[in-house]
């Protein structure tokens, strides 16, 4: 058996560079079976590819979508644009009565009816009162005079209490008269107020609504013609994620770890060998006491631990069936002394014949022909 060690994890750049070629045709294949020609009742939508449709991972595919209306559809889409051109040139004629409107500053100055004067208001309240009080003062003496009649014709004086308490209740009845004749007069007032504001409010409306008369037909004109951008439909692509380098550096890292781990673990499970046993003194434990150092057991062959890095005091002993022997003891074993191969020797002859156990060669003895054995 030669040298052997774990399964080789996949190189990380080559399978980026593997990862990225199937993005890019897999890419390419999204837009092109994406493009789909349609056709509805109102018109159809076509894509043609520029170039020769040839893939090139290099070169994106480039698309063009042509949109063709149905014949009714173009006649609405062209009437549409005949009466938006139309309604925009009488918008254009309707911009000389604007400036014309707008050239006189904003004023109520040429409105008649001006807010009323508080003098005005009180004014009206006295015609209203007085206006009443005309009317109601004959008829208070025409009542008075016939009280006085009646008081006499019942004998009742004029100094008597009695006569006293009717006069009293007559004129009290006068000034209420008086007073709604009042309330009545500032109603009356407030009425022509009122109306003098609305006069002047429907004066400012009709100002306004004379003024703003251009303007607002020529918004209205147009209002109604917008130009409509282009409506592109979604090609759905969902792009291609970048290849994640550093995750898959990681694993063929961890990979290699664990292969050797397990390596180590497999060899020191089945030969016994400690942890020192790989890193100094007492390198090989108690292999020498058992059988100089073979491990045939575990590898169905007569493996021994040959390497040159574990071995000292190594001499040249002689040849056996055509290889180099020497004598020498390992290391951290120094009173043990045995006859053998150096496995970097073996290894450059007949590769076949070494195994690799934890970074260390051993030698299958069987398949050369010598016999280790400890030196007498």
């Amino acid at each position: 058996m030669g040298s052997k060690s774990g399964p080789k994890a996949p190189n990380p750049r080559e399978q980026a560079q593997a990862q990225t070629a199937t993005n890019k045709e897999t890419a390419y294949w999204n837009a092109v079976l994406q493009n789909v020609n349609q056709n509805t009742p109102y018109g159809s939508i076509s894509w043609e590819q520029q170039g020769d449709g040839t893939y090139d991972p290099n070169k994106p595919p480039q698309f063009t979508s042509t949109i063709n209306l149905s014949p009714e559809q173009q006649q609405i889409l062209d009437s549409q644009n005949r009466q938006g051109i139309a309604m925009n040139e009488l918008g254009e004629q309707q911009i000389g009565r604007i400036t014309d409107v707008v050239a006189d500053p904003y004023s109520y100055s040429g409105i008649q009816n001006t807010l009323p004067m508080e003098s005005d208001i009180m004014s009206a309240q006295t015609r209203a009162e007085e206006a009443l009080m005309s009317r109601m003062n004959p008829q208070f003496a025409q009542q008075e005079e016939a009280l006085r009649t009646r008081l006499i014709n019942q004998g009742i004086g004029q100094g008597s209490q009695a006569y006293q308490r009717e006069m009293d209740s007559f004129n009290q009845a006068q000034n209420d008269a008086r007073m709604q004749a009042i309330l009545a007069g500032q109603q009356y007032g407030g009425n022509a107020q009122n109306q003098a504001l609305q006069r002047r409010t429907q004066e400012i409306d009709e100002y306004n609504t004379q003024r703003n008369a251009p303007l607002n037909e020529y918004i209205g004109l147009t209002s109604g013609t917008q130009i409509t951008n282009p409506q592109f439909q979604s090609t759905g692509y969902q792009g291609i994620q970048p290849f994640d380098i550093a995750n898959s550096m990681r694993d063929y890292y961890s990979n290699q770890q664990a292969a050797a781990n397990n390596q180590s673990s497999a060899m020191s499970s089945a030969f016994g060998l400690s942890g020192a046993a790989l890193g100094g003194a007492g390198l090989l434990g108690g292999l020498g006491a058992s059988g100089g150092g073979f491990l045939g057991s575990a590898l169905g062959g007569l493996f021994a631990f040959s390497d040159e890095r574990l071995k000292e005091n190594i001499k040249p002993y002689g040849k056996e069936n055509g290889f180099n022997t020497y004598s020498f003891n390992y290391r951290g074993e120094p009173d043990k002394s045995y006859i053998g191969v150096i496995a970097q020797e073996i290894e450059s002859i007949m590769p076949e014949a070494v195994e690799d156990i934890g970074g260390y060669l051993a030698v299958d003895y069987a398949k050369i022909g010598v016999e280790m054995r400890e030196a007498v």
